[in-house]
């Protein structure tokens, strides 16, 4: 699970791949977001609470824009802890793709 920096949403990911973003007013669902089926390890927002990053057991992120809502981003795939590039999804100005070109 990770909260959003502006506190307006939770995201929590499941077994099956599927990641919920909740509306933390309510906590009415407000996303529901498809991955595939690998299992997620870990959530984090970036910084302006506008992306949320996962990263899989299977080594790669996937990266959401949510504000506005588009599609998932390509996943890349990771040669170093998934774990690691999710958390530093959280350090201001860090974008998906730095992300991905630290971690590949």
């Amino acid at each position: 699970m990770a909260f959003a920096p502006d506190g307006t949403a939770l995201a929590s990911a499941g077994d099956d791949g599927t990641t919920i973003v909740w509306n933390t007013h309510d906590w009415s669902p407000a996303e529901n977001l498809i991955g595939d089926s690998t299992t997620i390890s870990a959530l984090a927002f970036t910084p302006d609470s506008t992306t949320l990053i996962a990263a899989t057991y299977d080594r790669r992120l996937i990266a959401w824009n949510l504000s506005p809502r588009t599609a998932a981003e390509s996943a890349c795939q990771l040669s170093q802890d998934p774990e690691l590039a999710a958390a530093e999804a959280l350090v201001p100005g860090t974008s998906y793709q730095q992300l991905c070109r630290a971690h590949t």
